[in-house]
C-alpha cells in the first residue's frame, strides 16, 4: 500500500507512519473500553477521533494530492468508509480500518527503508581507491570512478576488486560471498575472471578491467535494486489500474441506492425508525461492505512476510513479481524471478 507524496516531494519516515499506526491502536482500544463504561461517550468519541486523526493523516495526504490531478483511487474510498462509519456512530469500525491500513503502510515503509539501507550499505563496501599498474611497473593510487576498460590494476591481499577484471599475473582466491553466497573462496590465476566487491584473500594479483565500474556486476546488483523499490506484485497492479473506476463505481452506486431507497422505497433520509434504519445508513453500510479493505490491506502483508522469510535465510528479494526468468550475469547463469 504504497503512498504517493510526490506532490509534496517527499515521504514520511517509517518510525512517523508507525508511531501514527500505534496511537490509532490505542485510540480506537480505548475508544471501545471507554463506550462500556455510562457517561463516558463523550470520552470514546474524542479517543476515536484521534485514532481517526492518528490513523487517516497519511492517507488524507495522498488522497489530497491526487485530487488535485482528479484521480480517485481506493485510499479515497477508505477514507470515505471511515468518514461514513463515523456519521452512522460505528466509530469503532472505520478507526479499526485506519489502523490496518496505517500499519500496512507502516510495515511497507520499513521494509523499502530496509532495501535503502542495504543498498547505502553496498555502496560504502565498494572501494574507492584502486592501484593503476603503470608500463614501467609502478604503481599509483587513483579514484576507482577514474577507471576505464582495459585498464591495468593491481589488487593486493585484503583489498577489494574494483571492477569486473581479467587476472593477467599472480595466484590468490577471491571471497565471492558478498555477490554469489558461496563462502569459499575461488582460487583466482591467470586467466581466470574477478568481480568488483569481492575480496582478494591472500595472494598479489595484476589484473585487467574488462569494463569500467560503474557497468560491474555489482554496479548492476544495485541497479536492479534500485529499479525494483518501484516494482509492485501484479495484484498490486492490478488494484491500482482498476482502484480509481472501482471508487467511482461504489461511491456512485451508494448514491444510486440511497436515491432508491429513499425516494422509491419511502425510507427515511437520515432519521432510523424503530421499524428500519435510514437510507443514509443503508448506502453508508453498502460503502463499508464494498470496499476491497481485506485485499489491500492483505497483498502488501503477504509480500512483507515472503521478503521477511527470506531475510532470515539471506535471501534478497527484489520485488513481488512471480513469472520465472533466466537472468544472464557475466558471473554465471542465475535463476530469478523479475522482481527477484
Amino acid at each position: 500500500m504504497a503512498h504517493d507524496h510526490s506532490e509534496s516531494g517527499s515521504e514520511p519516515g517509517w518510525p512517523l507512519l508507525l508511531g501514527s499506526a500505534v496511537v490509532c491502536g490505542l485510540g480506537t482500544v480505548g475508544g471501545i473500553v471507554a463506550e462500556r463504561f455510562p457517561g463516558a461517550e463523550t470520552i470514546a468519541v474524542g479517543l476515536y477521533l484521534t485514532a481517526y486523526m492518528a490513523g487517516g493523516w497519511d492517507a488524507a495526504l495522498d488522497t489530497f494530492g491526487k485530487l488535485k490531478r482528479f484521480r480517485l483511487d481506493i485510499h479515497f474510498l477508505m477514507l470515505a468508509v471511515a468518514l461514513g462509519a463515523a456519521f452512522i456512530g460505528a466509530w469503532w469500525e472505520g478507526a479499526a480500518l485506519l489502523f490496518l491500513f496505517s500499519l500496512s503502510g507502516a510495515l511497507e515503509a520499513m521494509a523499502m527503508a530496509r532495501t535503502e539501507r542495504e543498498i547505502r550499505s553496498l555502496f560504502n563496501d565498494a572501494p574507492k581507491q584502486a592501484l593503476e599498474l603503470l608500463p614501467d611497473g609502478t604503481t599509483r593510487e587513483v579514484p576507482v570512478e577514474s577507471l576505464e576498460a582495459n585498464t591495468r590494476v593491481r589488487i593486493l591481499p585484503g583489498e577489494q576488486f574494483p571492477a569486473d577484471a581479467l587476472v593477467l599475473s599472480g595466484d590468490s582466491a577471491a571471497d565471492e560471498s558478498s555477490l554469489t553466497g558461496e563462502s569459499v573462496p575461488v582460487n583466482k590465476a591467470a586467466g581466470d575472471t574477478v568481480f568488483s566487491g569481492t575480496l582478494n584473500t591472500w595472494g598479489k594479483l595484476d589484473a585487467r578491467l574488462l569494463r569500467p565500474p560503474g557497468e560491474s556486476a555489482q554496479a548492476r546488483i544495485i541497479e536492479l535494486i534500485r529499479e525494483a523499490q518501484g516494482s509492485k506484485a501484479p495484484s498490486q497492479r492490478f488494484t491500482d489500474r482498476f482502484g480509481s473506476g472501482y471508487t467511482i463505481g461504489i461511491l456512485g452506486l451508494s448514491l444510486v441506492m440511497f436515491l432508491v431507497w429513499h425516494f422509491g422505497m419511502g425510507v427515511a433520509a437520515f432519521e432510523d425508525s424503530e421499524e428500519s434504519r435510514s437510507a443514509f445508513y443503508r448506502a453508508m453500510t453498502l460503502l463499508v461492505v464494498c470496499s476491497p479493505c481485506a485485499l489491500v490491506i492483505s497483498i502488501p502483508s503477504a509480500i512483507l512476510t515472503r521478503i521477511a522469510a527470506g531475510a532470515r535465510r539471506g535471501i534478497l528479494f527484489r520485488g513481488g513479481g512471480w513469472r520465472w526468468r533466466i537472468w544472464r550475469q557475466s558471473c554465471g547463469w542465475w535463476w530469478t524471478r523479475p522482481g527477484r
